[in-house]
């Protein structure tokens, strides 16, 4: 099956939410679950809601793109990825609040999801305080995973880093880092969260944390220009 990638435009939206939620139902994604309702099920209704949310942050978003592989024998989207080319400091005046509001008003869940969104948007903000490529989102369907779809979509990252001679930030799992590591992306750390004090012992958070644990890595590829001069 042949694959080719093209810049997506906001009328895929709704394509590039069925890629990802059949990406994130196999194999299951317990955190990713509760962020878009539905994807970890590849549940048909929490698909709008997912949409209307994407397409909202990228029309906000001057630095956000989306990219997509088709099957070039049927046309289906088969693969996606959201990325953000940051000319300047993505965060100036510091990270955003979010609060979850796809979750229930007053919830345990909401508020364990506003706390670990918040983390992680700290941790960005404190990483990535220069201009950068980060990629946020990725997914391949099941059915044409191991024929390039993820290299291609890496590829057209590092190629608009290059362009601009920018270092790279990605959020990834175990199951995908090596494609990244091919690239020059090297390992940071772990995702590591310490709850608030206030809910240490708290049977709930505890089964939270358990049903849906955020995991994850942080890998950095340096600017070409800066990794060139380390060698020099």
């Amino acid at each position: 099956m042949p694959l080719h990638l093209e810049e997506a435009v906001q009328a895929d939206v709704p394509a590039l939410v069925d890629c990802l939620f059949a990406a994130y139902s196999d194999p299951y994604h317990p955190f990713v679950d509760i962020v878009f309702p539905g994807a970890g099920r590849n549940a048909p209704e929490g698909k709008k809601p997912a949409a209307d949310r994407f397409l909202a942050s990228w029309k906000t978003n001057p630095y956000e793109k989306w990219v997509k592989v088709l099957d070039s024998e049927t046309g289906q989207i088969v693969g996606t990825s959201r990325w953000a080319v940051y000319t300047e400091n993505p965060f100036p005046k510091g990270p955003p609040h979010v609060e979850a509001t796809w979750q229930p008003e007053g919830s345990l869940i909401r508020e364990y999801l506003t706390f670990l969104v918040n983390d992680r948007l700290e941790r960005q903000a404190a990483r990535c305080s220069k201009a950068n490529v980060y990629l946020g989102t990725m997914g391949v369907r099941p059915s044409h995973r191991r024929q390039g779809a993820s290299t291609m979509m890496v590829q057209w990252g590092v190629d608009r880093a290059k362009e601009l001679d920018l270092e790279m930030f990605v959020e990834a799992s175990w199951y995908g880092s090596q494609v990244y590591q091919r690239f020059g992306f090297r390992y940071v750390d772990e995702f590591r969260f310490k709850r608030p004090p206030e809910k240490e012992g708290d049977v709930g958070w505890d089964e939270l944390e358990k049903k849906h644990p955020f995991e994850g890595l942080w890998f950095w590829r340096p600017r070409d220009s800066a990794a060139t001069a380390s060698k020099t």
